[in-house]
């Protein structure tokens, strides 16, 4: 066995675990990058340290911008798949044309 006696967990992430305000309940940790938000499991409020919301706010646009750059890279990849599929589609049609004037 590794622990002798029962020990309560005090700190995670180096930070200590607060109390939920509204429940009288100590609050989970969660890491995003360099962000820890403290969240309490039974009715979902989070609390932030001074400067955070900033930070998770440029988080956000950061994601913004990687998914606005993401779906122009789609629309070109697209875009340029259908180039290349229209030339084989005129193709497809002077054959069925030229079957058909064999047929007559």
């Amino acid at each position: 066995m590794f622990f002798k006696k029962k020990e309560k967990i005090t700190k995670v992430f180096g930070e200590e675990l607060l109390t939920c305000p509204r429940c009288n309940i100590k609050m989970e940790k969660l890491k995003k990058g360099e962000i820890i938000i403290d969240v309490c499991k039974k009715c979902n409020g989070m609390w932030l340290d001074a400067g955070e919301m900033g930070k998770l706010a440029e988080m956000a646009q950061e994601l913004r911008k990687e998914a606005k750059k993401e779906i122009k890279d789609d629309e070109k990849e697209e875009e340029a798949a259908s180039q290349q599929s229209e030339p084989l589609e005129d193709d497809l049609k002077q054959k069925e044309g030229d079957e058909d004037g064999k047929e007559e």
